[in-house]
């Protein structure tokens, strides 16, 4: 939706947009990561997308009817980050949120809870409903174990230009700890 925001903006007075960023490696890692074709193509692609998606939400920095929550930030402490969220709402933060996983949801039309490899457009709905049913937790597998050695070097070029500037835009301040392998 971050490519709609301003046309959104525009059609619905008094709406408020919560993006959510996550760190380079890791989206890049998470999009090549569902594509079928694991081609350098598919992987700048990725890049791509990633780069492109960021650009939108970074130009939505500063304005009044936007958050933006660090995907890190959330899985360390979704309290923290909800009661943020809760208070730009202007919505009072209530404990009994954290019990969201209770309450059995079917996300795009899925009724089954099946965690899947997330590969190709039905298995990736399947898994995205398996994940939005469960609780928060951090399952860290790094970029690196994810798109193939032969590829690393694409990422590490993106990141030591064009990611590391993203990621500073996007409040991100110890990037070094994002080249770690």
């Amino acid at each position: 939706h971050i490519w709609h925001v301003d046309y959104i903006r525009k059609k619905y007075k008094g709406v408020r947009f919560i993006l959510i960023t996550r760190g380079a490696q890791d989206v890049i890692a998470s999009l090549y990561k569902r594509r079928i074709n694991k081609s350098l193509d598919s992987l700048i692609s990725c890049i791509a997308r990633y780069q492109d998606d960021s650009i939108w939400t970074i130009r939505q920095k500063g304005n009044k009817d936007t958050i933006i929550v660090k995907y890190e930030d959330f899985i360390l402490n979704p309290k923290k980050v909800l009661t943020k969220i809760f208070k730009f709402m202007n919505l009072k933060y209530e404990d009994s949120v954290m019990n969201y996983h209770n309450n059995k949801i079917d996300w795009n039309g899925q009724t089954k809870l099946i965690k899947t490899d997330g590969l190709g457009e039905k298995n990736h709905d399947l898994l995205r409903n398996w994940q939005v049913n469960q609780r928060i937790y951090r399952k860290k597998i790094s970029w690196n174990k994810i798109i193939p050695k032969k590829y690393h070097y694409y990422v590490d070029h993106f990141m030591k230009d064009k990611g590391n500037r993203i990621m500073k835009k996007l409040g991100y301040k110890n990037i070094d700890v994002f080249y770690k392998k």
